[in-house]
């Protein structure tokens, strides 16, 4: 293992120490982003597709099923599935599904009475999940069809050709939740007094992280192709997220991202004393978690990056109406 170990002498997980974990973590997620895009009615920037955390891992939250749903399309009840959960003749029947990710376990529990339970087991392939998944849906009354090709990962096969034997590793999928419970925290401190329009933070199954989303109100539309892209970025924002590395950056990190993206060399303007820097290349500020971990407080210096990356963010793109956004909550 190559893990380094923050002050306490808790692992840090590299992006390669759990490739494979992770590879199955984030298969179920993006499943389950799959039938809530399928199922759910259309929201600004994808906020319908995104999955809140559990004390365990994250959840879809409650997913309506029959006429009226709202469904992005491709989604449905089995025909013949009655309404018994319904009352006085309403439609109500829907479902959750949930991911353990600390223990691998998926659990899917509809409103009238059924359940659906799977494990993540050593061994076991994403074409095998993706079959756990159709019967998952069927248990739970959903004839639904979800897009079946991985997205925004280093890899996009279809879920069925990801036949792959993956090594599942209990140890680092609960190291992995424990950052994920330990950022959110954080972000959520941060973001909670803005006023404006915003996303609390999120678990986001594209890209592999827990992200909070602010916006200034100014309208401005992704200037190149990309269908998620030019939902994703159509106003002038930031975002405060805690992603786990990938194969670009292997070190797990907290991120700040403004847009509209910033092409110019932002150390220069920085307070050195705060840490953290600027990269080019991603287009945000990073904050490496060993390094953050360094300090004797890493909560407040957190903190203070994320101030002082928004308020550069601010200044380069130009936000308006920030007395109002930043006037302190009664």
């Amino acid at each position: 293992m190559s893990s380094f170990l923050d002050a306490a002498g808790f692992a840090l997980p590299l992006y390669g120490d759990w490739l494979d974990t992770r590879h199955l973590i984030q298969n179920v997620t993006q499943m389950m982003g799959k039938t809530k895009l399928a199922l759910l009615p259309k929201q600004p920037e994808w906020g319908q597709v995104t999955l809140p955390l559990t004390v365990e891992g994250v959840t879809t939250g409650y997913l309506p099923l029959g006429e009226g749903a709202g469904g992005g399309g491709g989604c449905g009840e089995v025909a013949g599935v009655g309404d018994s959960g319904a009352v006085s003749g309403l439609p109500a029947r829907g479902f959750e599904v949930r991911l353990d990710m600390a223990h691998g376990e998926v659990t899917a529990e509809s409103s009238d009475g059924r359940s659906y339970f799977f494990e993540l087991t050593d061994g076991m392939s994403v074409a095998d999940v993706y079959q756990q998944w159709g019967q998952l849906l069927e248990a739970m009354g959903a004839d639904c069809r979800i897009g079946p090709r991985q997205q925004e990962m280093a890899t996009t096969f279809l879920f069925t050709e990801d036949t792959t034997a993956r090594r599942w590793d209990p140890d680092a999928a609960a190291r992995g939740m424990e950052l994920f419970r330990f950022a959110y925290g954080e972000i959520l401190r941060f973001v909670s007094p803005f006023r404006g329009k915003k996303y609390e933070p999120k678990f986001f199954w594209g890209t592999f992280d827990v992200t909070a989303i602010l916006y200034s109100g100014r309208a401005e539309p992704f200037p190149w192709d990309g269908v998620i892209e030019k939902s994703a970025f159509d106003e002038c924002s930031v975002e405060f997220g805690f992603w786990p590395g990938d194969q670009r950056y292997e070190r797990p990190a907290f991120f700040v991202l403004p847009y509209p993206f910033v092409d110019a060399d932002l150390n220069a303007e920085r307070n050195d004393a705060v840490g953290g820097s600027w990269i080019k290349e991603l287009s945000e500020f990073v904050y490496p978690l060993d390094e953050l971990f360094a300090h004797d407080d890493p909560q407040a210096v957190l903190q203070a990056f994320f101030a002082e990356t928004f308020a550069l963010t601010q200044r380069h793109n130009d936000w308006q109406n920030l007395d109002w956004f930043l006037q302190p909550l009664l």
